[in-house]
């Protein structure tokens, strides 16, 4: 084994310590330090957190069942399909968004009857993440206009916005088509400036913009960055 593997590779000290870490954060009901936990071992060792994960799903916080549903998909773990499936219907929109994330990680483009269902939600940010998703998949004109016509509404919420942003930022390497970029930048004079999202729309429209131009050129994309 090279040098570089095991180096990459973590040690079983460092198992243990996450272990460890993640036992004491649930123990001393610290959420804000078990979900640093979650991610840290999902990052570091994913075997640590495989056999612990499922009760997650199910913890008082919203924000530590919406960490596991977002590892599960990030990982591609398919056993805990049933458990992404049942946190479509999660009181709590968040979760409910990111188990709609996580199923379609999981499921790729049979996951399109379960987000055809979400474009029609009474949830604005459901709605226009379903349709994001939609559009991803199938590239369908339709979908991206209903989609923006959500996003160009004077009083579209910021999380809106921000999570849209953040499915084609995740999906779409090197970068979405020009009508997604161009959507983006129509509405960023409406983004109100004491908020990052105006910030994180210039960012990747800049980004973006370079990719196109790698293209026609054939410069080097770059790293892939996670999401």
């Amino acid at each position: 084994m090279s040098k570089q593997a095991k180096k990459a590779r973590p040690s079983a000290k460092r198992k243990d310590d996450l272990g460890l870490r993640l036992q004491e954060a649930e123990k001393n009901t610290n959420w804000l330090e078990l979900n640093d936990a979650l991610y840290d071992a999902c990052d570091r060792a994913p075997e640590v957190l495989k056999p612990v994960l499922s009760r997650f799903f199910e913890h008082r916080q919203w924000v530590i069942r919406a960490s596991a549903l977002e590892i599960a998909g990030l990982l591609r773990w398919r056993q805990f399909s049933e458990q992404v499936v049942n946190h479509l219907r999660d009181h709590n929109r968040i979760v409910r968004s990111y188990a709609l994330m996580a199923y379609y990680d999981l499921h790729g483009a049979k996951a399109l009857p379960v987000i055809d269902e979400f474009c029609t939600d009474k949830d604005v940010r459901l709605r226009a993440e379903a349709l994001a998703l939609r559009y991803i998949q199938t590239a369908d004109a339709d979908s991206r206009e209903r989609l923006g016509g959500i996003l160009r509404r004077k009083n579209c919420d910021y999380h809106h916005r921000y999570a849209v942003l953040h499915a084609f930022e995740y999906y779409c390497k090197p970068r979405p088509d020009d009508k997604v970029i161009e959507l983006f930048a129509e509405i960023l004079p409406d983004i109100p400036k004491n908020y990052g999202l105006a910030k994180d729309i210039n960012r990747l429209i800049a980004k973006w913009k370079q990719a196109k131009r790698n293209e026609k050129t054939g410069s080097p994309k770059g790293k892939r960055t996670a999401r």
